[in-house]
């Protein structure tokens, strides 16, 4: 399973694991937890295309594969490392954590990385966006400069503006709704909410 996962071989992954083998699988076979996991090496490795790595991780996580193992250097870590923009997605809608430990987020190397796509996974998650000195504290750049600058993507702006991610989410249906609503006069209001917090990414752009 871990050369396959490595390799991004996702129909040997998904065979292995239609055959029962375990998806939190240790390296040298202690069970669970006890090295590293497929999903952490499928995360880590540079070899294969990237589309079938990000099946890989898909498969792997639908199958239970815990994306905070290997921490602190796990899947989270290897995503960001490389940028993977939809890996660090599904990763944290998978329940991967928001938190990080030692006094750092994993939402501060992403906004330093400018994984932008990534930003609403990581407030919908719970994450608080950083100030300019903390992103500094943790920026191999001149402290009280990029940092800062990264703060004023368009999309943290306006997060930042309205308080809280829920804030901005409930912010963003509001508008929809007063445009949608006129446009399905036979329907009530709250079932056009209902229909935009299944249709739209709420807070998401």
């Amino acid at each position: 399973m871990h050369a396959a996962a490595a390799l991004g071989d996702v129909v040997a992954v998904r065979r292995m694991l239609a055959e029962s083998v375990l998806p939190d699988e240790g390296l040298r076979g202690g069970g669970p937890g006890s090295s590293c996991t497929p999903l952490n090496l499928c995360c880590a490795s540079e070899l294969g295309d990237i589309r079938d790595r990000e099946a890989c991780v898909a498969a792997l996580l639908k199958a239970g594969a815990d994306p905070n193992n290997c921490s602190p250097f796990g899947p989270m870590y290897h995503a960001q490392r490389f940028g993977r923009e939809r890996i660090l997605a599904m990763l944290i809608m998978a329940g991967g954590s928001v938190k990080g430990g030692h006094g750092l987020s994993p939402f501060v190397p992403a906004i330093l990385r400018r994984l932008k796509r990534t930003y609403p996974y990581f407030l919908q998650a719970g994450a608080v966006i950083p100030t300019g000195d903390e992103l500094d504290r943790f920026s191999a750049y001149r402290p009280g400069c990029y940092g800062h600058n990264q703060l004023q993507d368009p999309y943290l702006q306006k997060v930042l503006s309205a308080g809280s991610f829920a804030n901005y989410a409930k912010a963003h249906r509001a508008r929809l709704l007063a445009i949608l609503a006129p446009k399905f006069p036979h329907l009530p209001k709250e079932m056009v909410s209902v229909v935009i917090d299944f249709w739209a990414h709420l807070g998401f752009y």
